[in-house]
């Protein structure tokens, strides 16, 4: 028992791929690992599951699963979504997102920009140009308290960093006490 307990140990030294994740380049400068990695040839399509993390350019996105279009240059995630670009953070349960674009949708997510501290939530955001955002069932704020001393919540608001905001059904709140209505 003791020489094959050794043997296997001297096998897992000398093979040390085997105690690493699946690696593979899916795109010139994007590279995936994850536990458990699959691509279909015909679809051009690849499946990652497991601690998955993709790093491209600037940015980092890590998951529970993870698919990348090979074709479309469409990326999904799903799981305990975290896109990291330069300090700012966008994470929530399902991220579809264009990698040549910069396009992307993500569910019941968060956001945090570094430029003008801005924080914002949603059922649904939306990235609609360089600063473009849209929020559904969301609201923003630039306070970092838990309870932000302000913010505004909106059935549907429509974003451009440091220059003006749009909504539907808009409620400005101090300190989750609502004190004005816009329809």
């Amino acid at each position: 028992m003791k020489t094959v307990l050794t043997c296997l140990y001297l096998l897992l030294l000398t093979c040390p791929a085997l105690l690493f994740a699946a690696e593979q380049t899916a795109a010139p400068g994007m590279l995936i690992r994850a536990d458990v990695m699959s691509h279909d040839a015909a679809s051009d399509l690849i499946k990652a599951s497991g601690k998955v993390e993709m790093t491209w350019q600037d940015m980092t996105m890590t998951a529970d699963t993870a698919s990348f279009n090979r074709t479309t240059q469409i990326l999904s995630a799903q799981g305990n979504v975290y896109l990291v670009k330069a300090g700012d953070i966008l994470w929530g349960d399902h991220l579809v997102l264009d990698t040549e674009t910069g396009r992307a949708e993500m569910e019941n997510g968060r956001i945090f920009m570094s430029q003008g501290n801005f924080r914002a939530d949603g059922r649904q955001i939306a990235k609609t140009g360089n600063d473009g955002y849209a929020l559904r069932n969301g609201g923003l704020t630039t306070c970092d308290a838990a309870v932000p001393s302000w913010k505004f919540g909106a059935a549907e608001l429509d974003v451009t960093l440091e220059e003006f905001a749009t909504g539907k059904n808009v409620v400005f709140y101090v300190k989750d006490i609502p004190v004005f209505y816009f329809p």
